[in-house]
């Protein structure tokens, strides 16, 4: 959900293997250029720790359709951060699926207010 331009708030479960939490994240939009590239800020916190960290998304048209390219660095502190790393690799393409899913019906909710005249 956006709290304010640039700045948005989610909530994220984290089910790998053992682990289980909600983390409650802020993303910030840090720069941008429009349709090519993105840089997120990312902040969150759970009972199992806090992430920290940031992605560059890189978008490429590729005759009809969209790469995606993902540069990210992230801290991971509290008991998370214990988790073996194979575990979290194996379970960072459905999170990172799980984002953009919500991102997507975010876009198309503010897209549908703002033909309908109630958008911000």
């Amino acid at each position: 959900m956006q709290s304010s331009p640039g700045l948005y708030q989610a909530e994220i479960d984290i089910n790998i293997g053992p682990l289980k939490d909600v983390f409650t994240l802020e993303v910030k939009l840090e720069k941008e250029q429009v349709l090519s590239y993105y840089h997120l800020l990312l902040q969150g916190k759970g009972n199992l720790g806090e992430i920290s960290g940031n992605a560059h998304l890189f978008f490429k048209d590729q005759q009809g359709s969209t790469q995606l390219t993902i540069q990210s660095e992230v801290k991971i502190t509290g008991a998370l951060s214990g988790a073996a790393e194979r575990v979290l690799k194996g379970g960072s393409n459905k999170g990172i699926e799980k984002f953009f899913l919500s991102l997507e019906k975010e876009i198309k909710k503010e897209i549908y207010l703002l033909r309908k005249g109630k958008g911000r």
